[in-house]
């Protein structure tokens, strides 16, 4: 699957920590609906446990001998495993990444009208883009524009963001074969403090990974 998304490394403003970017705002109560809500995955697995107990019992054969049938039954009866995020919420995180000691924290803002600075994505109200705020130890956070979902599946609650743990070696989507590595594309990524992972459910995620060397955030594909 094509990742639709684009990437801005790009430092905003500088503004008080907790404060959005003008023409973006943070989630509401009212948009945690969808793939944001954990009952929405509780739905799934209940639907797949549902289905899945439907086609056992479909391929049970049953006899006049009620003992066998209960065996029957109970060895059909097995626990389905269904995938849900491993924590909520899902369009907000936390994480230490820049490495300078300092909680920073990484958001899904939703654009309201056109946000500035435009010119690349954006072209309506709506959307999701992911954004990560350094947090100092004096002074405002710095806002980081970090990559903007496409206009082709715009709703918020179709992505997530969340924090990778440090790491000795992360393969990326073309180290493990996805796809022939780009120039200066890594292999895998060697992480030594927090990482931004974002993405689309079920579809693709990105990391975005500070370098010190360089001051700013890198993103690699993880999957596609």
């Amino acid at each position: 699957m094509k990742i639709c998304v684009v990437f801005i490394l790009l430092v905003l403003a500088d503004v008080t920590y907790g404060q959005v970017p003008k023409g973006w705002r943070i989630p509401a109560p009212v948009d945690i609906k969808g793939q944001w809500s954990e009952g929405h995955w509780d739905k799934e697995c209940q639907q797949l446990r549902d289905v899945r107990k439907k086609s056992a019992n479909d391929a049970v054969e049953y006899t006049a001998n009620s003992a066998i049938d209960k065996a029957k039954d109970a060895s059909k009866l097995e626990e389905v495993e269904c995938w849900k995020p491993e924590s909520f919420p899902v369009h907000t995180a936390t994480g230490d990444y820049n490495g300078d000691g300092v909680v920073d924290e990484a958001r899904i803002l939703i654009s309201v009208g056109v946000p500035k600075p435009t010119g690349f994505a954006i072209k309506k109200s709506g959307m999701a883009g992911f954004f990560v705020f350094l947090k100092t130890k004096i002074g405002p956070a710095k806002v980081v524009l970090i990559g903007l979902a496409s206009d082709q599946n715009p709703s918020p609650q179709n992505y997530f963001i969340g924090t990778q743990p440090p790491i000795e070696k992360l393969e990326t989507w073309c180290g493990r074969g996805g796809r022939d590595c780009e120039a200066a594309e890594p292999a895998a990524v060697s992480l030594k403090r927090d990482a931004v992972i974002f993405g689309q459910f079920e579809a693709w995620s990105t990391l975005a990974y500070w370098s010190a060397a360089q001051n700013k955030f890198k993103v690699v594909t993880i999957s596609d």
